[in-house]
């Protein structure tokens, strides 16, 4: 298995940490084991990237801790979460040294078997062109974790990175 590029473990984190939220608050926990999760971005050349992540307790709340504090640069307001019917909505507001950047995530599911986020998030000045971006995030519970994968270990194709390994 090939260590991740910096940008390509920065997006592996990212998709790791966002699934990750679920562990906080009132959220159900997600089940240990093996997720698949199907990430689709407006004009991710691939169409869909997938990633498994390998989770128990310890770093699903690890990573939702690290979730909450990305980055030790930024101000974030509280996370305001609430619970809209079946699912969950979260608002995140933060202002880092490269600007301000808002967002909201809905989300869905029993997080035993499966789960459904979509996220839209908003960049203050724009960050490499982009003024925003959303992604859709579709999870499922495979199973047992694969011999040799570390708990809170993502993987992408040839890749692999563990956000539970990152310095706070």
């Amino acid at each position: 298995m090939r260590p991740a590029t910096p940008l390509l473990r920065g997006l592996l984190a990212a998709l790791a940490v966002l699934p990750a939220i679920t562990a906080a608050q009132d959220f159900p926990q997600r089940k240990a084991g093996l997720w698949e999760m199907a990430v689709q971005m407006p004009g991710m050349p691939a169409g869909a990237m997938t990633t498994q992540q390998c989770v128990d307790a310890r770093t699903d709340a690890d990573t939702m801790r690290k979730a909450l504090n990305p980055d030790p640069r930024a101000q974030c307001k509280p996370v305001q979460v609430k619970k809209v019917g079946a699912g969950y909505e979260m608002a995140i507001d933060c202002t880092t040294p490269e600007g301000r950047m808002s967002g909201t995530t809905k989300m869905s599911g029993d997080f035993q078997t499966r789960y459904t986020m979509e996220s839209q998030m908003k960049f203050d000045p724009p960050r490499g062109g982009q003024s925003g971006m959303q992604m859709t995030f579709q999870a499922q519970h495979k199973g047992a974790c694969p011999a040799g994968m570390a708990p809170g270990e993502v993987r992408a194709g040839a890749f692999s990175f563990n956000p539970t390994q990152r310095k706070p």
